[in-house]
């Protein structure tokens, strides 16, 4: 992670022993992100249509803890995906 136009910006990759088309329709689905990643319990759309830029999603859970135990929450946006390259951008 770093900053960018005084921004925070990041990634994420990894190696994963599976198909990459396995793998894709487990990323790029919304309502599978709760299958893939512990920290992260529900996820609600918002605005737009998944997969097209503009879709805004609701992810809730254990992402960013909280002093009181409570759960965290993160408004995404889709910026672009692209299941050519298998890639897809959020902004937070």
């Amino acid at each position: 992670m770093g900053i960018r136009n005084g921004k925070w910006s990041g990634s994420v990759g990894g190696i994963v022993g599976a198909p990459i088309d396995k793998v894709w329709t487990m990323v790029s689905q919304t309502k599978k992100l709760p299958e893939w990643m512990q920290m992260v319990e529900q996820c609600t759309d918002l605005v737009g249509e998944e997969g097209m830029p503009g879709y805004v999603r609701l992810v809730s859970g254990f992402m960013f803890p909280q002093q009181d135990g409570e759960r965290s929450w993160i408004k995404e946006r889709l910026v672009s995906m692209d299941s050519s390259s298998h890639s897809y951008v959020y902004t937070l």
